[in-house]
């Protein structure tokens, strides 16, 4: 099993340390799973994942299995991060990209890659500078999966992706995670598109984690209710929980709470329709300040 653990990071840029990228960052993520990273565009996604990955020094503690991870041979050996934000060298075509990465990589796997070149349809023969925005990404899915680390870092990796090839990354990850266990990071905007293959979701502000957990304990989180508006009402007006906008049409409203599933039986037992949520809208209720 591989562990990372982060204490009270925190990361600036430059020399004006009064406004941190990152501050108060705590969490710990285990393997085998793939741990969904959600938060708002600048907050700090591609920050956090350079400085998991090594590349970036912060204050704070960030271990993989208790070693120290930046600069660290031992770790980066055991990490890769891809996306279309990492650089890589434009006038390389990609064939001279996946060579390196095979040497890069010490558990490569020279079939896999061949089989996603195949399924992806990358034209490895060009520069990566004359590929599509969607290419790229998919070069890069392509190296992360075939580099077969023990922790895969994905930098929302579809963009660019048609709908087709973002079914197909999002299948190719469930393989790859069948093929060989590890502790995946993907990082998105896409909640539902992407929840179906999350084990565990986190979600990132600037400062700190402000919801962690995995899928079905933040789902059962929260429940919709739907009922007699002058039901609805009563339920709000002596909020023992987090409640959300109540919404209503004609007689009837409907409203988000904040609900364990056990409590869900008490709930009808109120004339009160209950209905489970999708993870976005139970991140988005539940990370509400």
């Amino acid at each position: 099993m591989t562990t990372i653990h982060v204490s009270d990071l925190s990361k600036t840029y430059g020399t004006d340390t009064n406004v941190p990228v990152l501050s108060g960052v705590s969490f710990d993520l285990t393997s085998p799973a793939i741990h969904g990273l959600i938060g708002a565009n600048g907050v700090g996604k591609t920050t956090l994942l350079r400085i998991l990955a090594g590349q970036s020094r912060c204050e704070g503690v960030v271990e993989v299995d208790g070693q120290p991870a930046f600069d660290n041979p031992e770790v980066m050996d055991r990490c890769v991060l891809m996306g279309i934000d990492v650089p890589l060298p434009s006038t390389w075509r990609g064939t001279k990209l996946l060579s390196f990465a095979q040497h890069r990589y010490p558990r490569w796997d020279e079939a896999r890659c061949a089989q996603l070149i195949d399924a992806f349809q990358v034209p490895v023969d060009k520069p990566y500078q004359s590929l599509s925005r969607g290419q790229k990404s998919a070069l890069g899915i392509i190296i992360a999966f075939s580099a077969t680390c023990d922790i895969t870092l994905l930098d929302e990796p579809y963009l660019g992706l048609d709908v087709a090839n973002r079914d197909l990354f999002y299948r190719e990850l469930r393989a790859e995670q069948a093929r060989c266990p590890r502790l995946i990071i993907l990082s998105t905007h896409h909640i539902n598109e992407a929840s179906h293959v999350f084990d565990s979701v986190m979600v990132l502000k600037k400062d700190g984690v402000a919801l962690q957990g995995d899928v079905e304990s933040i789902t059962g989180r929260v429940v919709e209710l739907v009922g007699p508006k002058a039901t609805i009402e009563g339920f709000v007006s002596h909020p023992a929980r987090r409640i959300g906008e109540v919404h209503t049409a004609g007689g009837v409203a409907k409203v988000l709470a904040e609900a364990r599933a056990e409590e869900w039986d008490q709930l009808s037992a109120l004339g009160l329709r209950t209905h489970e949520v999708s993870l976005e809208r139970a991140v988005m209720f539940l990370e509400c300040d």
